[in-house]
């Protein structure tokens, strides 16, 4: 499975809802539970490598999925990518 990555940033007020969010689409669509969520912060060495402006960023298998809307749409389309890729 491809791993589904997040880049946030500090400050960011769609990021800090982001744990809701990702709550309330697992809840609605328990099957998008198969992918492995990794969380880091923009400001780490690692986000660097990905290619971003906005925040927060969703990546699958280092592909941008999408950027700057941390709605449950935003989440469930990233968390769909990954998925599907794992199959």
């Amino acid at each position: 499975m491809e791993k589904f990555i997040i880049v946030t940033r500090a400050g960011c007020p769609y990021c800090q809802a982001l744990d809701e969010s990702i709550k309330s689409v697992l809840e609605k669509h328990p099957e998008l539970g198969a992918a492995e969520i990794d969380i880091i912060e923009e400001e780490s060495g690692s986000a660097a490598e990905l290619d971003h402006f906005y925040a927060p960023a969703f990546f699958v298998g280092g592909e941008k999925i999408s950027e700057g809307d941390g709605g449950e749409e935003a989440v469930a389309q990233a968390l769909r990518a990954a998925v599907k890729r794992r199959e």
